[in-house]
């Protein structure tokens, strides 16, 4: 069964919810880690407990068109759609936080992370681009090659909150 015939429909909907997700900067290993806000003080939790945290919600949907061109060559068309809420993280029974109590905060307050995503934003993508698949069997092969190659626009005329473009190429074998 097909909505257009000859043409893959690939959809998807996706939800995360991160109420405390890990947030130690930018810079993956170089990051400086100040386990002193791990330890505990005086027999209780350390007041800033929240310092390495981050609350961050994203909803998202896909679809994707696939559709053949010759027998492993394959065009590819598709719209993503995604909105991000990012927050500072509160501790239970907390209202408020300042915006020098966590990382994320002072990467916000430093202009590191800029005003206009610092809490987020929508992304709306619109893609097209090449599939080569010489693999013996999709689910499970033993042989084959499956390339890809696409180009991604999100341009704010559509509903990004920030435009941008991106180029990916994937190789499997």
């Amino acid at each position: 069964l097909y909505l257009i015939p000859g043409v893959r429909l690939s959809t998807g909907v996706l939800a995360t919810f991160d109420s405390k997700l890990d947030f130690y900067g930018f810079n993956g290993s170089q990051s400086v880690l100040d386990m002193s806000y791990f330890k505990r003080i005086d027999n209780a939790v350390n007041p800033n407990r929240r310092f390495y945290f981050m609350v961050r919600t994203v909803p998202a949907f896909k679809a994707d068109f696939i559709g053949h061109i010759t027998k492993t060559l394959y065009w590819e068309a598709g719209y993503h759609f995604s909105y991000t809420d990012a927050r500072d993280y509160l501790a239970k029974g907390e209202t408020e936080v300042g915006q020098d109590v966590s990382l994320f905060g002072l990467y916000k307050a430093w202009g590191i992370i800029p005003k206009e995503i610092a809490t987020g934003g929508i992304s709306s993508e619109i893609r097209a681009g090449l599939v080569y698949d010489t693999r013996n069997s999709e689910n499970n092969p033993t042989h084959g090659i499956w390339a890809e190659s696409f180009f991604t626009a999100a341009p704010k005329f559509i509903g990004s909150s920030v435009g941008y473009s991106k180029v990916d190429a994937i190789w499997r074998q």
